[in-house]
């Protein structure tokens, strides 16, 4: 709106002679509400009148607007319905050749722990076999001891490669894992990972008490304030 300037507050009479275009008649509403006292039903009357005033102005602002918009947005929707079509169809793309690059990932990862566990199996009962060899040898001690070691030992994976894969043109793809979720019992959620209805508890307890807005929910302060609705 520009640096405020000293301004002569008119009435709202005389307010509404002046075009919505010029801009001290936006200036001269907002300072007139400023400076505006209601002490009485007569200055309420008139401040009813002001905010009145000042809606009608916004509506036409708005209209003015609009009519500036309208068909910038109509040429807009006319190109997003043109490059939609073929940007949905790309993107469908890129999730099919992704996702069957990590169905081959997800592959690898399954042979490399099948792997790794009949690594397991192997390196036990290579254990056993030689914890049974000193047994017989009367080496408790020793028979034990290569038992513990190998249920501790962690079996060896088979390295899947992680880093950047760079493609021969000019892609560089690298992979990320991320945790996801869905609820299983929303009762044994802990309360610091759960949130209000903000949008419900609003709906409830807007009505006025004596049209069954709620005024009592238990952890919650609710009061009543006035909206005045200028028609």
């Amino acid at each position: 709106m520009g640096e405020m300037r000293e301004l002569e507050i008119i009435n709202p009479a005389e307010l509404a002679t002046q075009p919505i275009q010029e801009q001290p008649h936006a200036e001269n509403l907002v300072a007139a509400a400023e400076k505006a006292v209601i002490n009485s039903d007569g200055s309420m009357v008139s401040g009813v009148d002001l905010d009145s005033m000042i809606q009608q102005t916004l509506k036409k602002l708005e209209d003015e607007r609009k009519s500036f918009t309208a068909p910038l947005n109509g040429v807009v929707k006319r190109i997003n319905a043109r490059f939609k079509p073929i940007s949905e169809a790309l993107m469908g793309g890129r999730r099919t050749i992704q996702n069957k690059i990590k169905a081959y990932r997800w592959e690898q990862e399954r042979i490399a722990r099948e792997q790794a566990e009949a690594e397991r199996k192997r390196q036990e009962e290579e254990a056993i076999l030689e914890a049974e060899r000193l047994e017989a040898e009367g080496k408790t001690a020793e028979a034990e001891q290569v038992i513990e070691e190998a249920v501790e030992a962690p079996p060896a994976l088979a390295p899947v490669p992680s880093g950047p894969v760079r493609g021969d043109l000019a892609g560089t793809a690298s992979f990320i894992k991320e945790g996801r979720w869905k609820v299983t019992d929303e009762t044994k959620v802990p309360r610091e990972w759960l949130c209000l209805d903000e949008k419900k508890i609003g709906a409830a307890v807007k009505p006025s008490a004596d049209k069954g807005g709620l005024r009592n929910i238990p952890g919650l302060e609710i009061w009543e304030e006035e909206r005045m609705v200028n028609r």
